[in-house]
């Protein structure tokens, strides 16, 4: 099985499967966490080679089929291929030329949008009766000979209320039986009494429509029998929707070889029965397969179902077939993008993102013939290369037309079985035979991949022609940003196997984990200050590099604020005037009885602290818990310097000292709730609070107010606090604070200040403490 995203268009390929697709739907499993790469986004083949867009949505794609062509499609030059308007325009035309009105009425609106009561409307005023009504019915008025076809509008318009289903149901539908089998036989009358071949066309589609709503199968495959005497001539639009239900009923009543091929026809006709007919097409076995093809009259038949159970489930099959049927089928070139994406799916990793996986597809799943176009991605594997670069070869010696394509299919297929040389030929092929800009962006790609091996050695003379092809790339071409993505990859690893760790990290990024691993910043600062030395291609990479030289100085001065190094820290940051510039949301050097941030940080504040002069000001308080003319200033110094130090720890307001742009500080106030042996509590200066004690002691130690020594004695208590949960605290089962020694100097020393009070109003740990654990009116929060 495999897991789908759960978005709007699988809900509307739902519904409209329903109705239009001949067999169950498959069980599609929704998903809210993840969503795997789509091959189109990973990809370094380009199948938009094929001259036409008549193929692109069944270009290779996890999900099925290509969603609509992106508004930054480079290939200007892609001729539309019309094909013809959706089949409520087409059916809206065949009405505006038998009703015989201009394109001023908005017939549109009457057919797919008015209810079924307003027919009433419309038959009223064709039947004479004069009525003050919406200018949209007034076209109707006195015209007696249109009565006959809003008297099968009002029956169709009642038959689309009673099939209609709530765009989110996913039960099974429920019907209104009886009257679907009521308006069954109206619309089997209908076509019986109908004078004119519009007519009957719309009621014969209505009713096999039912027919195979209701399960009426044989009844539906023999009424359809007898009428594919219509032909598109007299019918237009209808005769290929009533062939669709013929084939549906065909599927139902078990009669797959026929309905196969009945899909195969529709899907001919391209315009808007293709992607439906492609969705019901469903062989069975091989038996059965081979019934299908028995059952062919053309060549040109037996070509769409080769094509077709080629995309479906074996695209090398299907081309083997094609070629010895007609080397210049249009049916073949989506067999060969196919074929090499798939291909490439099977022997290449190019993932966006270094910690993506890839699409999961379960191959071992699938059997021979499978309700799946995926088991054709189980049929292009490297053993398998040599058979389909044979038959590449083979068709590009007989088509005349997009021969280079051919030649750049085998280039890609051979450079993917490392025969470089060989594909360096298929290239030079190619780019004598004029390639349109599609293939041309297709060599750039080939020969910056050819480069890369090339350049293995990576001599200065290397590396600039590598650099070279890479500004050969189109830049709004997904592919060619593939390609360089798994060039870059490539270059990691071979600086990697030279010992090279800051290229490689250089030349694919993964910074939140090198830094994680790797605390030394100065190789890449000293790179960044010798950039104008470097050669382009060197350059080119430093420039693609996410952080900036002032990051690097940040990290590197975060390291020495949290060594207590802040004259290190301020040196870094004097290097470059951006280091240093991130704005704390709180004052760093308040403090609180209980922590709250924030609070914290909604508090007004006169100034505004960021690192950089967070530092200055831990400099200065440091500097003045010495050079203070006396004791008390010395002390209130300290006690400052103490709350920076508490308050840039992660129990503090000013977490965003630690934060970089390869540190992101999480404020997670579920740290210590899944506490195990295989996920121990992070460790390091960022949880240590002793620092801060130190000072707050010495700030005790150098004052003689009764009030002020009984703050240091508590902040020193929550930093013992602290203490123990970053070291001994194991779970909730084992309490949520331990006293301490400073909780019992704070009762036994000063339990006669205003501030000892103050605690015990605000900290229940306290309150508990002094008045035993459990006591009500100790518990805070309760709400």
């Amino acid at each position: 099985m495999r897991i789908l995203p759960n978005r709007s268009a699988l809900y509307l390929l739902f519904f409209v499967s329903f109705f239009l697709h001949p067999k169950s739907f498959p069980l599609l499993q929704g998903c809210s966490w993840w969503e795997p790469d789509d091959i189109k986004n990973t990809s370094m083949f380009i199948p938009e080679m094929i001259s036409t867009r008549n193929f692109d949505p069944f270009f290779l794609s996890i999900w099925d089929y290509y969603d609509g062509p992106s508004d930054s499609d480079p290939y200007a030059f892609r001729q539309e291929a019309d094909p013809g308007p959706d089949m409520n325009s087409l059916n809206a035309e065949e009405w505006r030329s038998f009703l015989k009105v201009g394109a001023d009425w908005e017939l549109g609106r009457i057919l797919y949008e008015i209810p079924e009561s307003a027919v009433d409307t419309l038959l009223l005023l064709a039947r004479g009766k004069t009525m003050k009504v919406n200018a949209l019915y007034q076209p109707s008025a006195g015209k007696k000979e249109w009565i006959p076809a809003f008297e099968y509008l009002k029956l169709a318009k009642r038959l689309s209320r009673v099939l209609r289903v709530d765009e989110y149901y996913w039960g099974e539908p429920e019907f209104d039986l009886k009257e679907l089998i009521a308006l069954n036989s109206a619309f089997l009358k209908g076509y019986s009494t109908a004078s004119n071949d519009f007519l009957k066309a719309r009621y014969a589609f209505q009713y096999i429509r039912t027919c195979k709503v209701l399960g009426l199968n044989k009844e539906g495959i023999a009424f359809g029998k007898s009428e594919f005497k219509l032909t598109p001539e007299r019918s237009g639009s209808m005769y290929s929707r009533i062939k669709g239900y013929y084939a549906g009923c065909l599927y139902k009543n078990g009669n797959f070889a026929e309905s196969n091929l009945e899909f195969a026809r529709l899907y001919d006709l391209g315009g808007p029965y293709r992607f439906t007919a492609f969705q019901s097409f469903h062989p069975q076995s091989e038996a059965e397969w081979q019934q299908t093809i028995q059952l062919t009259k053309t060549t040109r038949e037996k070509e769409i179902l080769w094509h077709l159970l080629g995309v479906y489930a074996d695209p090398i099959r299907g081309m083997q077939e094609l070629v010895s049927l007609n080397a210049e089928s249009e049916y073949l070139p989506l067999l060969l993008v196919r074929a090499i994406q798939i291909g490439e799916y099977n022997s290449l990793s190019n993932p966006t993102y270094e910690s993506d996986g890839e699409a999961y597809v379960n191959l071992e799943e699938l059997t021979e013939f499978t309700p799946d176009p995926l088991y054709s991605w189980n049929k292009v594997k490297k053993e398998e290369f040599n058979t389909l670069l044979n038959i590449i070869n083979t068709i590009a010696a007989e088509r005349k037309t997009d021969t280079p394509l051919w030649h750049l299919a085998a280039a890609y297929l051979v450079w993917m079985n490392k025969q470089f040389d060989e594909a360096e030929k298929y290239i030079q092929k190619a780019s004598a035979m004029a390639p349109n800009p599609a293939m041309q962006n297709q060599i750039y790609i080939l020969e910056l991949l050819l480069e890369l091996e090339r350049s293995r050695k990576f001599t200065e003379a290397n590396e600039l022609k590598l650099f070279e092809r890479i500004k050969q790339l189109p830049g709004n071409e997904t592919r060619a940003g593939n390609g360089l993505r798994y060039l870059l990859r490539q270059v990691k690893n071979i600086f990697l196997e030279r010992n090279d760790p800051v290229w490689a990290e250089i030349a694919w990024p993964t910074p939140d984990a090198y830094f994680s691993e790797s605390k030394d910043v100065q190789p890449f600062i000293d790179i960044f200050l010798k950039r104008d030395q470097l050669n382009p291609f060197r350059s080119y990479l430093v420039g693609r590099y996410p952080l900036k030289l002032h990051d690097l100085y940040d990290i590197q001065a975060t390291q020495e604020i949290y060594n207590l190094n802040f004259q290190a820290a301020r040196d870094i940051y004097a290097k470059h005037p951006d280091a240093g510039k991130t704005e704390l949301y709180g004052n760093p050097f308040n403090f609180r009885k209980v922590d709250c941030h924030d609070c914290d940080h909604a508090l007004p504040q006169k100034v505004k602290y960021t690192k950089r002069s967070f530092v200055d000001k831990m400099i200065e308080l440091q500097s003045k818990t010495t050079s203070a003319a006396d004791d008390k200033e010395k002390a209130n110094n300290a006690f400052l310097f103490a709350n920076g130090l508490y308050n840039m720890t992660w129990y503090g307001n000013a977490r965003l000292v630690r934060q970089t742009a390869v540190s992101i500080d999480y404020f997670d106030s579920n740290r210590f709730a899944y506490l195990s042996q295989e996920n121990p509590l992070q460790s390091g200066p960022f949880y240590d609070c002793r620092p801060a004690l130190e000072y707050y002691l010495k700030a005790y130690q150098l004052s003689s107010e009764t009030e002020f020594k009984a703050r240091c004695v508590w902040m020193a208590a929550k930093c013992e606090h602290n203490h123990w949960l970053e070291t001994e605290y194991s779970s909730p089962n084992n309490g949520d604070f331990q006293s301490g020694k400073y909780f019992r100097k704070l009762k036994t020393d000063y339990a006669q200040t205003k501030y000892y009070r103050e605690v015990i109003e605000e900290c229940g740990y306290f309150c508990q403490f002094i008045n035993g654990a459990g006591t009500q009116r100790c518990i805070r929060n309760k709400d």
